[in-house]
């Protein structure tokens, strides 16, 4: 019984890491939480070191800093912007400059008032990533 069991294991081993590379990670970790499953818990001997649990996480890393780099840069930017404003208006809240710049700059919809609120706050503690 157990021959057959570490067969099936094996076998749900090879579609796992078959089903990553073709980039389908929800049936790869179907197929490894099933391993798991079937053979009992805490057996890292079937279920291997998860290096595929760790391309995985340097993949979505990389993808979600390319996403954001475009925001990553403008935001160091409208930072100072903001603080320039709140000088130039003369306002002394953050929120008075926030509603200020919503109103007459950023009308659309992002970035939010309060992300502009907590920007110009951030900005003042000379944060300016």
């Amino acid at each position: 019984m157990n021959f057959h069991k570490l067969c099936d294991c094996i076998n749900l081993k090879a579609f796992a890491r078959l089903y990553f590379e073709n980039q389908q990670y929800e049936a790869s970790f179907y197929c490894i939480n099933l391993v798991g499953y079937v053979f009992g818990a805490g057996t890292n001997e079937v279920r291997g070191d998860n290096d595929f649990q760790k391309k995985l996480s340097k993949s979505n890393k990389t993808k979600a800093n390319k996403r954001w780099s475009k925001h990553n840069q403008t935001r160091p930017e409208k930072k100072k912007l903001y603080l320039e404003i709140m000088d130039q208006q003369n306002f002394t809240t953050f929120s008075e400059t926030a509603e200020y710049i919503k109103q007459h700059i950023e009308t659309d919809k992002k970035p939010s008032y309060d992300t502009i609120k907590r920007w110009l706050s951030q900005a003042n503690k000379g944060d300016f990533s």
